[in-house]
């Protein structure tokens, strides 16, 4: 095996497309991700409130003492 000059490059460019096609999958990976993460937002976000007397009164109280956010 000798490591002439064709033999490196080469190997040069098969790293370089080695490269090029993980660059392009994680950038794929991400728009990917970020359109699911908005479609799931949206719908949760479409979600109607809860009608009146639905919630229990056992989740009413303390209310005064909640922590501030």
């Amino acid at each position: 095996m000798s490591w002439d000059g064709l033999e490196r490059e080469a190997l040069l460019e098969a790293g370089l497309l080695v490269f090029a096609a993980g660059l392009a999958t994680a950038i794929g990976t991400l728009v990917v991700a970020r359109a699911t993460g908005q479609a799931q937002r949206g719908s949760r976000h479409a979600e109607p409130p809860p009608s009146v007397g639905s919630i229990p009164a056992s989740r009413h109280q303390h209310i005064q003492s909640a922590a501030p956010r």
